[in-house]
């Protein structure tokens, strides 16, 4: 049995507000596809939220591979396109005009032990020193704690599509209520397109 057949992600839950808390942590929230990434003997393969394999991006597969070739795991992220400045721009990724990358935000599995009862802050500690530096199809996403009304208004001021707040000491395991939490910016300007290009992010 793969860990994938084990393996349900975390779904968000919703906030209207940023809020600042020492006991949450505060990322960026990243317009792309949800998707888990499982690597085993230099190769990796990207599933859905749904669990179907993402076929379209063999080459993104092959650079995580050889990145983590030394490595059993499962990692939770986000597909993404990238501008020039870094920002994730959605309707580059449905269309496939750039480049894909992976954004993982955290770390399920790895060499065949399983972290889902491990704190949130444990297990990105654990994914921040497994992924590589200066790899572009393999990124690591940052936070910051406590902070979250400056992230909001930053992610704001740079049109991205919001934040996500997450309860720092929190297995991976589905609550009610959720401990992930999305915020998002109410004048995003790709929110609409987004919309009509994609029904089934």
């Amino acid at each position: 049995m793969t860990a994938f057949e084990q393996f349900a992600p975390l779904e968000l839950g919703r906030r209207n507000r940023p809020f600042d808390h020492e006991e949450w942590l505060f990322e960026l929230k990243y317009d792309g596809y949800r998707a888990r990434v499982e690597i085993s003997d230099g190769m990796a393969r990207l599933f859905s939220r749904r669990g179907h394999p993402y076929k379209a991006w063999p080459g993104l597969c092959a650079s995580i591979g050889r990145a983590l070739r030394k490595h059993r795991a499962v990692l939770d992220g986000e597909l993404v396109c990238l501008d020039e400045k870094s920002r994730p721009v959605f309707l580059e990724l449905v269309h496939r005009r750039r480049r894909p990358a992976f954004v993982a935000f955290d770390l399920v599995h790895l060499d065949g032990e399983d972290l889902r009862e491990a704190t949130l802050l444990e297990r990105k500690a654990l994914l921040a020193r497994l992924i590589p530096e200066s790899f572009f199809s393999l990124l690591y996403a940052q936070h910051v704690v406590y902070n979250g009304r400056a992230l909001f208004h930053q992610a704001c001021a740079l049109d991205l599509e919001g934040i996500v707040a997450k309860l720092g000491s929190a297995p991976y395991r589905a609550t009610q209520p959720a401990h992930w939490l999305k915020i998002e910016n109410p004048t995003y300007s790709q929110a609409r397109r987004a919309m009509r290009a994609s029904a089934t992010r």
